[in-house]
Formats: structure tokens, sequence, C-alpha cells
């Protein structure tokens, strides 16, 4: 009779615990949801301007690529080549898995399924975060070339793509006023710094040698992103959320 009340008991202690770590990997769950629900639409943010950046460098080199015939212009240098000077970078909003991996704490999630799924967008995010990094190397450079190449008075007043420009940028000013006709601009000749043509093909090679890095970066991007929307859906399934 003891030992069947001490293993009673037991059992008692253990389906309490069970239940209490269940309870708090909901909570987990629902913060985490969260944190994806953020990540991915700065993901997706982040996809469709990279993936912007690239068809605007595509188009100014074949416009400067030796065997095109359409006159070369300051203007194109200027309208599609401001892209080349632009970046985005992904900023991780994984707080609470960030919590879980130090505490511990992924263990609240009782399924192996998930805790797998945890370990392998960690490892998804370590990429971006390379490909970002690879980035942020043509940086400077990037800098380099606006000062030496572009005239700044106009390099302001450009004209861009609203499709392209994101929605905080109006908020916080750092727009460029889209109050000029793209057609009517391209038709333009605004003066450059430096006309040398050597200084031109310096820009469109460093223009070119983002392009891969880019495309790295929009790939990785789209593969966090599914494995974002993998285990928003398990979470919601297992712990009924929504």
């Amino acid at each position: 009779m003891l030992f069947l009340a001490v293993f009673c008991g037991f059992l008692a202690e253990y389906k309490l615990e069970h239940t209490l770590e269940h309870q708090r990997g909901k909570q987990y769950a629902s913060t985490m949801l969260e944190d994806l629900k953020a990540d991915k639409q700065a993901l997706q943010s982040g996809i469709r301007v990279n993936n912007a950046i690239i068809t605007f460098i595509d188009t100014l080199l074949k416009l400067y690529h030796p065997d095109a015939k359409q006159p070369k212009t300051t203007s194109q240098l200027y309208y599609y080549g401001r892209y080349g000077l632009r970046f985005w970078y992904y900023v991780d909003k994984q707080v609470t898995l960030e919590q879980m991996k130090h505490s511990g704490t992924i263990r609240y999630f009782q399924n192996p399924v998930l805790e797998k799924q945890m370990v392998k967008l960690d490892k998804e995010i370590s990429f971006v975060k390379y490909w970002d990094d690879r980035d942020k190397l043509f940086n400077e450079q990037a800098i380099n070339y606006s000062s030496r190449l572009f005239n700044y008075a106009f390099l302001l007043t450009t004209p861009i793509d609203l499709g392209v420009l994101e929605k905080d940028e109006y908020a916080t000013g750092t727009h460029h006023p889209p109050d000029q006709s793209r057609d009517l601009f391209l038709q333009s000749d605004p003066p450059l710094v430096n006309k040398q043509f050597e200084l031109i093909t310096e820009f469109l090679n460093f223009c070119n040698q983002r392009i891969p890095v880019l495309r790295a970066k929009v790939f990785v991007y789209a593969n966090t992103l599914l494995e974002m929307e993998k285990i928003t859906n398990d979470l919601m399934k297992e712990y009924n959320l929504k």
C-alpha cells in the first residue's frame, strides 16, 4: 500500500509537471508567433527590395553593355545606378527563440519535430546574417562611388519607383521626392561629378559584383521565410492558437 501511495504521488507530480511545461510552452509559442509575424513581414520586404535592386542593376548593365544599341545617358546612371547604392539588411526579431535557446527552455516544446524546426530556423537565420555581412562589404565602395561619380543634388531629385519604396521611408522622411516623371527624367542629361569612362566602368563592375550576393540573399531570405511559415503553422496547431 505504501509503495502504491508513493507511486501514485509520483504519477501525480509527473502529470502536474507535464501540464506546467505544456502551459509554459504555450506561452512561449504565443510570444514566438508575434516574433515570427514581424520577421516574416521583414523578410517579405527584404525579398521585394533586394529583387528590385537586382532588376534595376541588371537593366543598367544591359543598357551599358558594349553591344547595346540604345544611347547611353547620364540619366540612366542616376535612375538605375542609384539602386546599386541601396542596401537592405535583415534585423533578427527572434527574441523568444534566443531566450529559449540560451535558457534551455526549448524543451518546453515537447514535440520533437518543433524542437528540430527551431534548430533549423536558427541555422537559416545564421545563413541570412552571413550573406547580409557579405553585402555589407560593398557599403564602403558604394559611398565612394556615390561621392566620386554622382552629383548629390541630382541624386536626391532622381524619381523613384514607388513600387520599391518602403512605407516607413515616408515616415522617416528619407525617401526621394517622386515628383518627376520617370520618362521626362530619362530624357534629361544631369551632370556627373566625374565623367571619366574608367570610373563609370568601375562602378558598373561594382554593381555586377553585387548581383550574385544579392541573389544569394534573396534565396536564403526565401528559405528562412518558408521555415518560419512551417513553424507558425505547427505552433498554432500544437497549441491550438490563432
